[in-house]
């Protein structure tokens, strides 16, 4: 739908052959898009995403975070390897997404939006995904943290957390 309304876009995957198979959809359509094999748990990745978007374009208008892994297990069955693993793709990757597109967003002055992917149990809870719950509550707290911040809503910048659910 972006792509239609003229938006360009670029489709990070950690699996390369998936994001140029959606970048490449939307070059179908007419759309701009580019793809970028990356690993959202590397903050080196996160900026390098946010590199190649000024790189394409000298723009960021917008940044769509998305990435997120789900492990279905009570409290007292989560490992810690699924704690982490959740924790970083779920919650610190988008932290670093957004870190990273604020400081470029400021720099740039031209204003920007950060939407963040959550999700119902943001806003509820399910026994069997304790940890997905507490990492999509976070993503919500991280959403309002930037959403009231005076310094980005004066600099243009918003930034909202998009929650679906069944």
């Amino acid at each position: 739908r972006l792509a239609e309304e003229g938006a360009a876009g670029l489709v990070a995957d950690l699996q390369g052959e998936a994001a140029e198979a959606v970048a490449s959809q939307i070059r179908a359509i007419g759309g701009r898009a580019i793809a970028l094999e990356m690993d959202i748990t590397v903050e080196a990745d996160a900026e390098r995403m946010l590199d190649a978007c000024f790189a394409e374009w000298g723009q960021l208008g917008f940044v769509v975070q998305n990435a997120a892994v789900q492990v279905e297990k009570p409290l007292h069955e989560t490992t810690n390897e699924d704690w982490d693993l959740l924790h970083a793709v779920n919650l610190r990757g988008l932290f670093w997404g957004a870190k990273h597109a604020l400081t470029r967003m400021l720099a740039a002055g031209a204003g920007g939006s950060i939407i963040n992917m959550g999700s119902a149990l943001a806003l509820a809870a399910d026994p069997t995904l304790a940890a997905y719950t507490t990492m999509k509550h976070g993503v919500l707290g991280l959403t309002r943290a930037i959403a009231t911040n005076r310094a980005y809503a004066s600099a243009g910048i918003r930034c909202n957390c998009v929650c679906p659910g069944d």
